[in-house]
């Protein structure tokens, strides 16, 4: 007497060696499926980094004149021995609307909400000097400069932070990315 005829054993056989020809198929198709996900993640972290990488250069390359215009502006102005007034106010307004508008798009988000609240108080500044002999208040003048260079007593950073920080001058914005360091994440374990 025959446990499983010889048609039923050859099928099962058939069947099982199918099914495990089709399961490795599939583990080499998951396996190349993986390897162009990886390549294509790298080629896009590649291209990413050669953007950032443009895009610090051009930084480079415009942050300069804000830099130019700001300390004209404040920490120099006093040597040229000219008072800050509804001029000076307009002036200085002028000339950074005016970076602003052909250079401002390279500003990362954080650097670009330090230069908004410059320019917002020095617009108040300049709408609040319409007399005729109106001279900026050396408070309205202190609180702009602070927003420029930072306030140690808040520990508030500045324009001028921000602007370095976007140029990798300083080690905590090197680059916008979200990247963690691996060795950095190793020595906090």
């Amino acid at each position: 007497m025959e446990l499983i005829p010889p048609a039923l054993a050859t099928a099962l056989v058939s069947g099982l060696v199918a099914f495990f020809i089709a399961h490795m198929q599939v583990r080499v198709k998951l396996r190349e499926i993986e390897n162009f996900h990886t390549e294509l993640s790298t080629r896009l972290e590649n291209y990413r980094q050669m953007q950032l990488l443009e895009i610090l250069k051009l930084r480079a390359k415009v942050y300069p004149e804000l830099w130019r215009i700001v300390l004209e502006h404040t920490v120099n102005w006093p040597y040229r021995r000219e008072i800050r007034d509804e001029n000076w106010a307009l002036e200085f307004l002028e000339e950074i609307d005016k970076w602003n508008a052909t250079n401002g798009l390279f500003f990362s988000e954080y650097s670009y909400s330090k230069f908004k609240k410059f320019r917002k108080l020095l617009f108040e500044i300049t709408r609040s000097l319409s007399a005729e002999d109106a001279t900026v208040a050396g408070a309205d003048y202190e609180d702009l400069y602070r927003l420029f260079i930072g306030d140690r007593s808040s520990q508030t950073t500045g324009l001028a932070t921000a602007l370095k920080n976007d140029l990798g001058s300083y080690l905590d914005a090197a680059i916008q990315a979200n990247y963690e360091d691996p060795i950095a994440s190793t020595q906090r374990t």
